[in-house]
């Protein structure tokens, strides 16, 4: 593994992937951030044979509407997806249904699998920190708003 110490920019949706490969970004012992080569080139890889080899890029065009109507249409059995589609679902596409109660009882949620036999299945896209400022008039309100716009259980 490499430690990377400059040159870093915003991430992207598919963390999940490179862990799903057993990549890592934090080395334990230093706390430091890294990157897995071998991790890293089945990553990449994946991508490349599925818009090369799959024919995936035919389905990468359109606006979100396109995809998420295919995936509240029931055409789709899995998707990766965040807790940011949860209101537009139930507003947009099942407002009629019941909205998120609807959800609840129908959707479910699982791990995304390891990308390899052995490997270990992951739940994360990207990790979202929400932070209070020392400057904050309210602390304690602004940590039951987050407490409260966090919350996605039933």
């Amino acid at each position: 593994m490499k430690t990377i110490t400059s040159g870093m920019k915003n991430g992207h949706d598919f963390t999940a992937l490179y862990y799903a490969f057993g990549g890592e970004t934090i080395d334990t012992a230093t706390g430091k951030l890294v990157f897995d080569e071998a991790a890293g080139l089945k990553y990449y890889q994946f991508f490349y044979d599925a818009a090369q080899n799959y024919g995936s890029m035919s389905c990468l065009h359109g606006d979100w509407s396109l995809w998420h109507g295919t995936i509240t249409d029931g055409k789709v059995l899995f998707w990766v997806g965040g807790t940011w589609q949860w209101a537009e679902w139930a507003e947009e596409y099942f407002k009629e249904l019941g909205g998120e109660a609807y959800l609840w009882e129908n959707w479910g949620f699982g791990l995304i699998p390891a990308a390899e036999k052995g490997g270990k299945p992951n739940s994360l896209t990207h990790p979202l920190v929400y932070t209070i400022s020392s400057q904050c008039e309210h602390p304690d309100l602004a940590l039951a708003l987050i407490d409260k716009v966090t919350d996605y259980g039933p």
